[in-house]
């Protein structure tokens, strides 16, 4: 008999655009696969590499920004499977490797980049 979380079912039922809460576990997973996919353009914490932005002319958005945590999951997630704008859609990463890249991308803060 499978066990199923209240905040899974919540979820499922809502219709919100969220996953349920993220374990330390899914944090820690995240973060590696981060540093597999992300972390040559984006920086160890989301601060960006400048070199990698002037080669496709982007202005850098720190990922714990404001601008960047107010997009919604979802958009997150597109942005990583499909590409958006100028950045291209990671090759290899599947939906379940995003979703925990994802859980530790909602850890930075732009706050980590002053210090």
């Amino acid at each position: 008999m499978a066990v199923v979380s209240a905040a899974a079912v919540f979820y499922a039922q809502s219709g919100v655009d969220a996953a349920p809460p993220s374990t330390p576990a899914d944090v820690e997973a995240g973060k590696n696969l981060y540093g597999k996919f992300c972390q040559k353009c984006h920086g160890a914490r989301g601060e960006g590499v400048p070199r990698m932005y002037q080669l496709v002319d982007a202005k850098i958005v720190h990922l714990g920004s404001k601008q960047a945590q107010s997009k919604s999951d979802a958009e997150i997630k597109k942005a990583m499977l499909d590409g958006l704008g100028k950045m291209e859609a990671v090759d290899d990463l599947t939906p379940q490797q995003a979703e925990k890249i994802l859980a530790f991308e909602r850890t930075l803060t732009a706050d980590a980049e002053k210090k």
